[in-house]
């Protein structure tokens, strides 16, 4: 009877993709677990790429370039920068020689226009780069949520398939306790048996007595005579 009921139970569980672990947690509610956890993580990612993205579009509209490289952090930001800085110093130090319209100064600023437009071009680019990038975690977010509403749905019909399982567990798990005791008493009797049998054997049975073998009357009564006289003598005499 506990086969059959175990194995109606494995026959269900099989006939109705019920998989179980170990501990008896469905991989159903295990999916559930892993995705609300990668999904907790994709909407602080979301967050945080979504409050850079908004300050850094703020600031592009503002037209201030050097904030947004600094939240950027882009090396060849910091190396046009580097060279702006150096051109500004090469710059001061010719306004001391020349005048505004010297060849020189008009190259120096020639080279400094060309160097803010490579850095507003890199500054327009990393933006973009960053609207992009919180487009894929919008994605990422809404894909996840997609799965679990999906494993959601799967694990609550699961769970009223369960409900028949659970019936057929149960049943399984009192014939398996009566199971066990059975063979529980059954290895305590056989046990008792072992104690009891005596390491003996009946060579062959005593006859029974037709009269008392002790004491002996008829000795008794010869040994009284002598005594009687003796004592009737010792009697007389006194």
């Amino acid at each position: 009877q506990l086969q059959t009921q175990e194995a109606a139970v494995q026959r269900y569980k099989a006939d109705h993709n019920l998989n179980e672990t170990a501990d008896g947690t469905s991989f159903a509610d295990q999916q559930i677990t892993a995705i609300s956890n990668q999904l907790v993580l994709a909407k602080a990612d979301l967050a945080e790429k979504q409050a850079t993205n908004d300050r850094v579009q703020a600031l592009v509209k503002a037209g201030d370039t050097a904030d947004v490289s600094q939240i950027l952090a882009s090396p060849l930001i910091v190396q046009l920068r580097t060279q702006q800085g150096a051109l500004i110093a090469q710059e001061s130090d010719l306004n001391t020689k020349y005048g505004p319209r010297h060849p020189k100064m008009v190259a120096m600023e020639t080279q400094k226009r060309d160097l803010q437009d490579k850095i507003s071009t890199e500054v327009s680019r990393l933006a973009g780069s960053i609207s992009n990038d919180v487009v894929v975690a919008r994605a990422q977010v809404g894909s996840l949520s997609a799965s679990l509403a999906q494993a959601e749905k799967q694990a609550g019909s699961q769970n009223l398939v369960r409900v028949n399982l659970r019936a057929l567990q149960s049943n399984a798990q009192s014939t398996r306790t009566m199971y066990e005791a059975f063979v529980t008493r059954l290895r305590e009797t056989q046990d008792q048996d072992v104690i009891q049998t005596p390491d003996a054997r009946v060579i062959s049975r005593a006859p029974v007595p037709s009269a008392a073998s002790s004491p002996k009357r008829t000795l008794i009564f010869a040994a009284s005579i002598p005594a009687g006289l003796m004592l009737g003598l010792l009697t007389a005499l006194l």
